[in-house]
């Protein structure tokens, strides 16, 4: 299992008790299932913050409401 460590720097992502809390939770969800966790995505040469994301879509109604958008 990786672990989630803070980068070096600052890239924007609030590593928050809560942040830590979902990473380990995610973490140990795609353990069990056997996948790759790569917890800090890459996109246009800075780092998703998954939980920030995670947040928005669960506040804006859920995956189905924002998918149909």
């Amino acid at each position: 299992m990786s672990r989630i460590r803070a980068p070096d720097g600052d890239d924007g992502i609030e590593r928050t008790p809560q942040y830590y809390a979902f990473m380990t939770e995610l973490q140990q969800f795609h353990d069990s299932i056997g996948t790759v966790l790569q917890p800090e995505l890459i996109l246009g040469g800075k780092r998703l913050d998954i939980y920030r994301i995670y947040l928005g879509v669960k506040n804006a109604g859920g995956f189905e409401k924002v998918r149909l958008c």
